[in-house]
């Protein structure tokens, strides 16, 4: 009867293995085949995505094709106001669209830069019409170009197009590829074919005009040199050297090594130690930046606690008259923005950023390009409207709080003095309104997004 019992345990016991085994296994195959179906959703998605990105860039630039032809006929300011915002509006999405693209942006440089010039040119023709001047001879004569380049691009997507359509080009084969999902080899014939057609348009950039005016993406902004330093010879390496362990107040204990120099529109000598990185601009040897990879492991300090250390930084470096404007926190690093400050005017083109661990209170980075690029002597405008003036330009939405002086860059070279008002909008929105000190036009609005971790200017 024992034995019997006991035959019944094991048998029950075996029973129950199997039946768990079994069930372990249909979980595993339900897991399997629904892991599959969800990687091929998530695959026929992003698919999806990238036809859906490569039309979207076709609208937007066909788009921009009629807007700019239409911008050379339009002779009013309501309607060249009207055009210039939409410009803005097509190139920002053509942007995106090009951005989601499984493509080398390497080799889409000038196709970049036409849709991001293209955008930051109507801007510019939106504040020239804004301000009450006519648009001149030589700007509408850019928009033509940019209209038969737009023209170019727009014919040679919609040829692309047609390759999808047809199965030349196989967007699958693509994704894989990109993805690597199915361990596809890179020589894929449809991603070349997607690469080589986009290549060829990038090439067709060769006589693009070039396109001066006062914005970011302006040419000449690429052939900007130092304000600061035009005037000042170069220096050797050795005394760039010595420069280095001077700032870094260890000058013969540090284990410096040279890495190599740069040339472009600042020259440098670049060094590094054991955790460090610095350069040294060749005229004058000064430092233009310190990064170092130090990772932070706790929060031991505060803003104002790493205020104090950076300030101590500079008075020990001999840089003076900068005053601290926005900071941020990120990954336990405080970055505090430093402008140059005099008379009472904030410079925010000659900026200086210092960087301050939280833990143990080191600086971990310097960046002072923004100061080496572009102090330099100012002259006051002849004519300055008065502060009450200036306050009559503000919304009536809004209520200044505080009123200083500053120069603020423009977007390109220029730059312009403004009555900064430091505003409550509505539902205590933090707002900044710049207002041109000779005009008393608004120049610049921002939004002040202020928390623990920093101030986001928007």
């Amino acid at each position: 009867m024992l034995k019997a019992n006991k035959k019944t345990k094991e048998l029950r016991r075996k029973v129950k293995v199997i039946s768990y085994t079994g069930f372990i296994f249909l979980i595993l195959a339900i897991f399997s085949v629904s892991g599959y179906t969800i990687a091929k959703k998530y695959k026929q998605d992003i698919e999806y995505n990238y036809l859906r990105s490569l039309n979207e860039l076709s609208d937007f630039t066909s788009n921009l094709e009629i807007t700019l032809t239409k911008g050379i006929y339009a002779n009013t300011l309501p309607q060249q106001y009207g055009l210039s915002a939409k410009i803005s509006a097509q190139t920002l999405g053509a942007k995106m669209a090009l951005e989601q693209l499984p493509i080398d942006y390497q080799g889409l440089d000038n196709i970049n830069k036409f849709i991001s010039q293209t955008g930051d040119f109507s801007v510019y023709l939106t504040n020239t019409v804004s301000q009450g001047r006519q648009i001149s001879e030589e700007d509408m004569e850019n928009l033509k170009h940019l209209g038969e380049y737009a023209s170019q691009i727009n014919s040679e997507l919609k040829d692309l197009i047609a390759h999808f359509d047809s199965g030349k080009i196989d967007s699958e084969k693509i994704f894989s590829v990109y993805s690597n999902l199915e361990g596809d080899s890179a020589d894929s014939s449809s991603l070349k074919l997607l690469s080589s057609s986009f290549s060829d348009m990038n090439e067709s950039f060769t006589n693009y005009p070039t396109l001066i005016y006062d914005g970011p993406y302006s040419d000449h902004i690429t052939q900007m040199t130092s304000k600061f330093l035009k005037d000042i010879p170069e220096i050797s390496k050795e005394e760039a050297e010595k420069n280095v362990r001077k700032f870094l107040g260890e000058e013969k204990s540090v284990n410096l090594q040279y890495l190599d120099e740069s040339s472009g529109n600042l020259p440098e000598y670049k060094f590094k130690t054991n955790d460090l990185e610095i350069s040294v601009t060749k005229q004058g040897g000064y430092i233009n930046y310190i990064l170092n990879s130090h990772e932070v492991s706790s929060i031991n300090l505060s803003y104002d606690d790493a205020l104090k250390l950076a300030k101590e930084f500079m008075s020990r470096n001999n840089i003076n008259e900068m005053k601290e404007k926005y900071f941020s926190i990120n990954n336990g690093i405080c970055t505090i923005n430093f402008a140059y400050f005099k008379d009472n005017i904030t410079y925010y083109s000659d900026l200086i950023k210092i960087g301050i661990a939280l833990d143990t209170g080191e600086v971990v980075s310097y960046n002072a390009t923004g100061y080496l690029m572009n102090h330099t002597q100012r002259d006051a405008p002849s004519k300055v409207i008065s502060k009450q003036t200036a306050e009559k330009s503000l919304s009536k939405y809004l209520k200044a709080n505080n009123c200083n002086m500053a120069v603020v860059p423009t977007g390109g070279l220029n730059e312009t003095l403004c009555y900064e008002f430091e505003c409550t909008g509505e539902n205590e929105d933090k707002v900044l309104v710049y207002i041109n000190a000779t005009t008393g036009l608004e120049e610049q609005i921002f939004i002040l997004l202020s928390s623990d971790n920093g101030t986001l200017v928007m």
